[in-house]
């Protein structure tokens, strides 16, 4: 068994091939924004291998196997090898007791207590720089919320960086009883694990290689995700358990009339993004990156974000 509100359960199962592999089974959760998300980060990934500076650099998004049984249940492939990052840093013996006083950040000893070869620890951090400038921008656009540190992994080979849980999509997050007010999640112990550059550097250059390709992919990107957006059964309202606080169209929100309003409005608001189009100003690329680098910092951005999100990590 997992931790969780809903306690979902780890089980394993032996494949064709013999081997015995652990999956995730959730019964309280419904997953097809899960799988809808996973694949956006498929085509997110194909596009990003087709031009040859994103392909050279290796950015792409971190994806696994999501199979929705029922509208309350499905199955999730395990993602083997990873810790989740607030275990990593608060967890029994966790990074911020070991290394506290010294280090009120001490997200960078992960590679040097994992890869103490410098070689490997130098490959490593960039992989990881890389793995979250593209999920930070790649979520920006898809309006991915709910970034705490308990839906956040790193992977302990590669240092890659794996997003679970996307419940909290298409701004979602604005309509929370306590609203979100960063664009990703960038706070200090993220950017700790960059080493000295921080956000200057690979992190940014990545950000806006990332942006360039969605930007200029903007038409196949809102094509696919027109399809998703108007689909019947997707599910506008803020899922149980995330918010007491639910946006005030409970009594309208099956009508067709009122998913269509919703849909159109999160294209319009995608279309804005991949436009360059914020707070009514054009952006080029580098001013874009700059400016949701500025918000996901920005203390008064953080300081009113749900205690649960825990921004002080």
């Amino acid at each position: 068994m997992c931790g969780g509100i809903t306690l979902p359960k780890v089980i394993k199962c032996i494949g064709m091939d013999g081997k015995e592999r652990e999956q995730l089974v959730k019964g309280s959760d419904d997953l097809r924004q899960d799988a809808v998300m996973q694949q956006v980060f498929y085509l997110v990934n194909y596009l990003l291998k087709q031009k040859m500076e994103t392909r050279q650099r290796k950015l792409h998004i971190r994806t696994y196997k999501v199979v929705p049984v029922s509208r309350r249940s499905g199955v999730l492939q395990w993602c083997e090898g990873t810790e989740v990052l607030s275990h990593y840093l608060v967890g029994p013996g966790g990074a911020h007791r070991r290394y506290y006083p010294s280090f009120a950040t001490p997200q960078e000893y992960f590679f040097l207590e994992n890869f103490p070869e410098p070689s490997a620890w130098f490959e490593r951090r960039q992989s990881y720089i890389k793995s979250v400038a593209a999920s930070s921008i790649v979520g920006y656009i898809m309006g991915l919320g709910d970034r705490h540190v308990n839906n956040i992994l790193i992977d302990k080979n590669t240092a890659e960086v794996v997003h679970i849980d996307f419940g909290i999509a298409f701004e979602k997050g604005k309509i929370l009883a306590t609203p979100e007010t960063v664009p990703f999640r960038l706070t200090r112990d993220i950017v700790d694990g960059m080493g000295i550059n921080g956000v200057e550097g690979t992190f940014k250059r990545c950000s806006e290689k990332t942006l360039e390709v969605m930007r200029n992919s903007q038409d196949v990107l809102l094509t696919i995700l027109e399809v998703l957006l108007h689909d019947p059964l997707y599910e506008w309202s803020v899922p149980a358990g995330k918010s007491s606080q639910r946006a005030d169209t409970s009594s309208t929100s099956n009508s067709q009339k009122e998913i269509n309003t919703l849909a159109e409005r999160a294209l319009m608001r995608l279309q804005q993004k991949l436009q360059g189009l914020e707070e009514g100003v054009a952006m080029s690329i580098e001013g874009q990156v700059n400016l949701l680098i500025q918000q996901a910092r920005d203390p008064n951005n953080l300081c009113r974000i749900f205690a649960g999100w825990q921004p002080y990590l």
